[in-house]
């Protein structure tokens, strides 16, 4: 039997790095940067570097993704 909460844990985590490969995401981020707001575009980079290097491949660890 599947931990109810586990799957729930899982399927945010999946969620939140699909929004954070998003293009919409992305292009806000930029749109951020070249605006001078780099603070925004630095916790994207940020995010974007953890889903990659972390979440993603712990997902697939797991088999989620």
């Amino acid at each position: 039997m599947k931990n109810k909460k586990t799957g729930e844990t899982m399927d945010r985590l999946k969620r939140y790095m699909n929004k954070v490969e998003s293009s919409e995401y992305e292009k806000n981020a930029w749109d951020n940067f070249h605006n001078g707001n780099k603070q925004v575009w630095n916790k994207w980079a940020v995010r974007q570097r953890f889903t990659a290097t972390v979440l993603k491949p712990y997902l697939q660890q797991k088999g989620v993704i």
